[in-house]
Parts: structure tokens; sequence; C-alpha cells
């Protein structure tokens, strides 16, 4: 991408990722799907950023919820409705982000 761009300044790429790394990319205009109306949104709001910074700064946390099943209402109780260093996480995409690993949590948890 970075190649293509030095060639071709004109050049446009149009990416659907939930990777923090290529949304972070200089100049990305990132478009969020994840409400209507879908809108533009700054690369700190992007719900992978959130989910991946909560981790980073909560790991134990993180996979107690994700493994056991912690609500976002306890959840946000015990954080006191914010994350350490992320002002807005988004919990309901949280949610939505763990339901769709569910195949893969259900699994984890009967190997253990």
């Amino acid at each position: 991408m970075h190649d293509t761009l030095k060639r071709y300044q004109d050049a446009q790429f149009i990416i659907s990722t939930h990777s923090p790394v290529l949304l972070g990319y200089p100049g990305a205009q990132i478009l969020s799907f994840d409400r209507a109306p879908l809108g533009w949104i700054e690369y700190e709001e992007t719900a992978p950023l959130q989910i991946v910074r909560y981790f980073l700064n909560n790991r134990e946390d993180f996979l107690k919820e994700l493994f056991c099943g912690v609500s976002s209402a306890v959840r946000s109780r015990k954080l006191g409705g914010k994350v350490e260093d992320s002002r807005s996480f988004d919990f309901a995409s949280f949610d939505r982000f763990a339901q769709d690993d569910n195949y893969n949590v259900n699994k984890y948890k009967q190997t253990r």
C-alpha cells in the first residue's frame, strides 16, 4: 500500500478491516458501519482500537470477561463506567465483538 502510494499519489484503497494497525494508516478516512446512518469517525473512536487498548491495559480482566461471560453492566460498574486510558470505551461493541467470537470462546471453555 505504502509503495503504491509513493508511485501513484492519487491511488485510493477501499479496505474492510478490524485491524487497528490498518485503521491507523496515516491519512486514513474511516467510515463506520456500526451505527445508522453510516458516518466518518476518528481512529480513536474505532471499536478495534478500543478493544485492543482495553486488552493491553486490562489483560486479566479482559480474559475473565470474555471467557466467563461478565455482562457489560457488571463490567461498567466494576470499572466505574470507563476503562483506564480510554475515556469512551464502547462496551456494546466489545460485547458484539465477543459474541462474534462465541464459537472460539466456547471451544476454549471446553478445553479447560
